[in-house]
């Protein structure tokens, strides 16, 4: 990837709200969001409207062969993030994927085996581990000596269900999702 213009990315995948801070935090450090697509009509205009200034296109394709287009973006359903990232890293795109990376070992071998022969990076964005005020005060006061040596952390995030947060279907099939651990 070239460092002579700022970093141009699409967003691929936005069945989950953390592809709008992740988009959000890309452009906030100079990257450019050129243009969107998802299968889901719904989530494709939600997106196209936080961000109408990225082109909505019919064809996912078409954004994996852009030679302009450095870095896919993506929260796609959990287990089609492997080979979307796979598929980006063959047409020479790094990967950048909310978490959980995948769904199952054989997914990750093949973003091994692809990152090894192409070079290209897949990367899982941990938006509570970098995103979360509490988590950046915690950072800093570790970093500054004001906390002694941690030994351990956890994160509890709002994973219940209790009617505040509709989910999709998918998030009830084990085979989909992946579980909820491995969402945490």
């Amino acid at each position: 990837m070239s460092n002579d213009h700022p970093i141009k990315f699409v967003a691929i995948g936005l069945a989950h709200n953390h592809v709008y801070d992740m988009a959000r935090r890309l452009m906030a450090a100079g990257a450019e969001l050129v243009a969107c697509w998802d299968d889901d009509p719904a989530n494709l205009a939600a997106f196209a409207a936080a961000y109408p200034h990225a082109e909505t296109t019919r064809f996912m394709d078409d954004l994996l062969a852009d030679p302009a287009i450095d870095l896919v973006v993506s929260a796609a359903i959990h287990d089609e993030r492997g080979a979307l990232g796979v598929r980006a890293m063959q047409q020479g795109k790094d990967f950048l994927c909310t978490k959980p990376g995948f769904t199952t070992l054989e997914q990750l071998e093949a973003v091994r085996r692809a990152g090894a022969t192409t070079g290209c990076r897949y990367t899982v964005y941990f938006g509570e581990r970098v995103g979360n005020p509490a988590t950046v005060l915690a950072g800093e006061l570790v970093r500054g000596g004001a906390i002694g040596h941690v030994v351990h952390t956890a994160g509890f995030g709002p994973h219940r269900l209790f009617g505040r947060v509709e989910r999709p279907a998918w998030v009830f099939l084990h085979a989909r999702y992946g579980g909820i651990l491995n969402d945490l």
